[in-house]
């Protein structure tokens, strides 16, 4: 299968899930592949750098940080989208062990973070725009001490750039040459280890 076509299916199966099989996966604790891969995924890079938040971005982001909350060790989990529509049909699923939820970034104003790492995962797949995205690490990046940007679902990591713009490739590269920072595969999803000098 092609990049392209293997990516269009990427977008038909993300959009397959509705807010009434995440509360059923919740109910009956059969949480389906896709998820508990994240959820593994997430969990090493949390326990490796003993991170205590999560910022997820995207419709499916809430889901994400409900069940990472409940992981030891986790003390904070927000959610960004820059769909309000989206937000407001699964705001009836999100519980107390979700602390923030954020339906427009420009519209909300950040509390300072208090924890000493926060993982931040950034679907580039996902709708919001470039500058949202790059306003979106430009904030993480200076007020985490450590960041962890995690892009799932594409089929390598070379792909996720035909899908964002210059722009945001440029500033993405910018900024994480501030830091240290480390490239790595894990099957076939890319993820960013950052950490400030």
């Amino acid at each position: 299968m092609k990049p392209e076509e293997t990516y269009q299916q990427y977008l038909a199966d993300k959009t397959s899930t509705q807010p009434e099989e995440y509360a059923d996966m919740l109910r009956t604790g059969n949480i389906d592949e896709h998820f508990t891969n994240k959820i593994n995924l997430l969990t090493h890079i949390f326990n490796f750098n003993e991170a205590t938040s999560i910022l997820d971005v995207g419709s499916s982001g809430f889901f994400t940080s409900l069940l990472m909350r409940d992981r030891p060790g986790i003390k904070r989990a927000t959610v960004i989208d820059g769909n309000k529509e989206q937000m407001q049909s699964i705001q009836p699923y999100i519980d107390k062990r979700i602390t923030q939820v954020y339906h427009n970034f420009y519209q909300q104003s950040f509390p300072n973070i208090s924890h000493h790492h926060l993982a931040l995962h950034i679907d580039f797949a996902e709708h919001l725009p470039d500058d949202l995205y790059t306003e979106i690490l430009h904030w993480t990046m200076e007020r985490a001490q450590g960041v962890y940007i995690y892009t799932p679902e594409y089929p390598n990591c070379a792909d996720q750039y035909e899908h964002i713009s210059v722009k945001t490739q440029t500033y993405f590269h910018s900024i994480l040459r501030r830091y240290q920072y480390e490239i790595f595969a894990v099957g076939g999803r890319l993820f960013i280890v950052a950490n400030n000098r």
